[in-house]
């Protein structure tokens, strides 16, 4: 059985051990500055950090309000109605 390897943390340089059934795409937190990391390589360990936000273009944004929708500002509702 071989033992588990260590790399370091890109964001601090902290040494970050990997355990023994680790794998390519593996997530595990930085002991030193506990941002989140990413394994991309077994031998030897490497890590990259997550970014908090991952910006894709090709998707739409959940925020995004499309003009057809029937919503109403309190400014259109009638007197009657609050």
């Amino acid at each position: 059985m071989s033992k588990p390897g260590s790399g370091r943390c890109p964001e601090c340089g902290e040494v970050v051990e990997l355990d023994l059934n680790a794998e390519v795409g593996d997530r595990m937190y930085c002991p030193g500055c506990d941002v989140e990391l990413t394994v991309v390589k077994l031998k030897p360990p490497k890590f990259k950090a997550v970014e908090e936000f991952e910006d894709d273009d090709d998707e739409e944004s959940v925020h995004e309000v499309e003009e057809d929708d029937d919503w109403q500002d309190d400014d259109d509702l009638k007197e009657d109605e609050y």
